[in-house]
């Protein structure tokens, strides 16, 4: 295994931080690869060179977290031919960036002299809301953003391929197997060498649109003082221009929605002549405190359902 322990699993957190700070990890690529939901490189920059904090446990973070052990279990007792290991953090022998920390590592069995044996693949474990991008059980059809880092994982440890054990709404325990590939290794060996050299030039990714680059912003700046900052008029050019297309954007989305709702009436689902669903309708009281209620009713597009 061209990969050497950093950490233990159990070290303190601070150790992990900061240790993690130093290179590129799993959970990092994905980002870098423009294909994470929850961050974006600008604000993973930020957090590397420190002049950002550590993002806060989300809620389904923290029971991803405390469910790992469990699915884990339920791996090793469906899979008696491995011993399945925790593990800590790993970093790549050659290219000393890149960094792994699998759930667990697999091995043929006990040995005795556990320090020469060699892992045969890494075990991954995912908890999800939702069933989008997971193929069906036994085969490699993973949501994109978690096949970049259990790649990743393949990659730093040379490990031939990684499992994944998921669990999926409705309680369903579902397993894959990725196995390692040379093309996407390099493509994404390229993007985190990419990166580095940009926090080694001091030169911050590009801006996007994304909700992890406004917080980072926000968490940057988070006071104001009463000055005024002069702008290129590009960029307010942009700004009024957008401003205009989202109010018109706006005003048409509201009037479609209601042409919708006309022609739906008690319907639950608006669908297309051939069957293609375009949107649902919610209907729901909500508490408010414990004095009053209100009602929530609400039209959602097919691709925003979750």
């Amino acid at each position: 295994m061209t990969a050497v322990d950093v950490l233990p699993w159990d070290a303190p957190r601070e150790e992990w931080l900061q240790a993690r700070r130093a290179g590129v990890g799993s959970s990092d690529i994905a980002i870098l690869l423009g294909l994470s939901n929850w961050d974006s490189p600008f604000s993973l920059y930020h957090r590397k060179i420190g002049t950002l904090g550590e993002q806060d446990e989300l809620e389904r973070m923290r029971w991803g977290r405390k469910l790992e052990a469990v699915i884990a279990e339920e791996f090793a007792g469906r899979h008696p031919e491995f011993d399945v290991v925790r593990v800590g953090l790993c970093r790549n022998t050659e290219r000393h960036y890149q960094q792994a920390t699998p759930d667990r590592l697999l091995y043929e069995g006990a040995s005795w002299d556990d320090f020469y044996r060699e892992p045969l693949a890494a075990l991954e474990v995912k908890t999800d809301e939702s069933f989008d991008e997971w193929g069906p059980d036994g085969t490699d059809e993973i949501p994109v953003k978690y096949r970049a880092q259990v790649l990743w994982q393949a990659d730093c440890l040379d490990l031939p391929g990684v499992h994944v054990a998921a669990l999926l709404p409705g309680k369903r325990y579902r397993e894959y197997y990725v196995a390692y590939d040379p093309l996407d290794a390099k493509v994404m060996r390229e993007a985190a060498e990419s990166f580095l050299d940009r926090i080694a030039r001091n030169d911050p990714p590009s801006l996007d649109g994304s909700d992890a680059t406004r917080r980072a912003l926000k968490a940057l700046h988070p006071a104001l003082d009463d000055t005024e900052q002069q702008v290129p008029r590009s960029l307010a050019a942009d700004w009024v221009a957008a401003c205009k297309a989202l109010r018109k954007a706006e005003t048409r989305k509201d009037a479609a929605e209601n042409r919708l709702r006309d022609r739906m009436g008690r319907a639950k689902y608006a669908t297309t002549r051939d069957g293609h669903r375009v949107a649902t309708r919610s209907v729901y009281a909500v508490k408010e405190h414990v004095r009053a209620a209100s009602t929530t009713d609400k039209l959602v597009p097919a691709k925003e359902q979750p």
